[in-house]
């Protein structure tokens, strides 16, 4: 009989000592709101495991920004502007001892123009430039140069006063930087915005393959990847589908174990000789820094090429192998460490 108890007691410490403290998380979807001048409503994800997150109005907007809230979800309001130039204010949205804060701007009556890039220095070989355009009012795309072109003449509206205008990059040729503007004018009005754009010189010493430079150069299509965490409905297919304005991310909050392990498959290529890393378009979460790349001629098998550092640049990082990899099956990115907040650090890839 003694034995017995002293193994429940045993198993009720055990499972007291393995009982470990609640970590705060908090991510949010988007940090930065610009609404237009009518009355208008957004909503946001929030990523959290405190029940009871607060979300609260600065004083600065209490007139006229409003916020409610389910478990996972912020509403965001805003009453209609009848005054000539932009409001804004902030909502400062706090999780147990974690605390976020979130821009708000409304536009006025006044017409607005403006123009951004982030990434706005492109690597020498084929890329794409993704710029983002507040405007209340219609505006003409002007590009002077044949290497930049536009990928749909239509910019893509991301909210009702936000666009998202992106532009194919040829190979720059030259062993010297080229640059340009790119000017974005309002339909018979005076407003104007510009984002010059730098595009690196081609390194003189590359010569892949038995291709002079990076001329003949061509991208080689992924079949399919495989990531060793992803965070909920940003896979790492969201890496390779072609578009700048989505996505793979690492789990948010502190559920991100490092080394994150991303594995790109190819079929029929005869040789592979560099590799561009793009970061995510908005925000710097996950951006990489330390990183090691294999590659693999049967899929299953993997050598090593070598560690690097990205640094955790904002620009696409390009990445030239000390030579061409014969029919490669497979590429493997073991990431090491990136770029995060005050919770923790992420991985992610455009």
């Amino acid at each position: 009989m003694k034995k017995y108890i002293i193994l429940l007691l045993i198993l009720h410490f055990s499972c007291k000592d393995e009982v470990m403290p609640l970590v705060p998380v908090l991510e949010l979807e988007r940090e930065n709101i610009i609404f237009p001048v009518s009355q208008s409503g957004m909503e946001i994800f929030v990523e959290t495991n405190i029940a009871g997150w607060t979300a609260t109005v600065a004083a600065s907007g209490a007139s006229w920004c409003s916020v409610r809230k389910d478990d996972s979800h912020l509403y965001v309001e805003a009453a209609e502007n009848g005054n000539f130039d932009k409001r804004t204010t902030e909502i400062t949205v706090v999780a147990s001892t974690l605390q976020k804060t979130i821009s708000v701007q409304q536009l006025g009556i006044k017409p607005v123009l403006t123009a951004n890039s982030e990434n706005s220095n492109l690597p020498s070989v084929k890329s794409q430039i993704t710029i983002q355009v507040v405007a209340n009012v219609d505006f003409d795309t002007l590009v002077t140069v044949p290497w930049l072109h536009p990928v749909s003449s239509i910019a893509a509206k991301v909210s009702s006063v936000t666009y998202s205008v992106r532009f194919d990059v040829e190979t720059n040729p030259d062993t010297e930087e080229r640059t340009t503007d790119i000017t974005f004018r309002q339909k018979n009005g005076d407003l104007s915005s510009t984002v010059k754009v730098r595009q690196a010189a081609r390194d003189p010493e590359y010569k892949p393959g038995d291709h002079p430079g990076f001329a003949s150069d061509f991208e080689i299509p992924v079949v399919r990847g495989e990531a060793s965490e992803a965070q909920p409905g940003e896979g790492i297919e969201r890496s390779f589908d072609g578009r700048m304005d989505t996505w793979y991310h690492s789990r948010w909050g502190t559920g991100t174990r490092f080394p994150v392990t991303l594995t790109y498959f190819f079929e029929n290529v005869e040789k592979m000789d560099y590799l561009i890393y793009y970061p995510r378009t908005e925000g710097a979460n996950g951006r990489v820094k330390e990183l090691e790349v294999l590659f693999s001629t049967d899929g299953t098998n993997f050598q090593s090429i070598g560690r690097y550092d990205f640094k955790g640049s904002g620009a696409p990082s390009i990445l030239i192998f000390p030579e061409s990899i014969e029919n490669p099956k497979a590429v493997r990115i073991v990431v090491y460490s990136g770029t995060g907040d005050s919770v923790g650090d992420y991985v992610s890839c455009a």
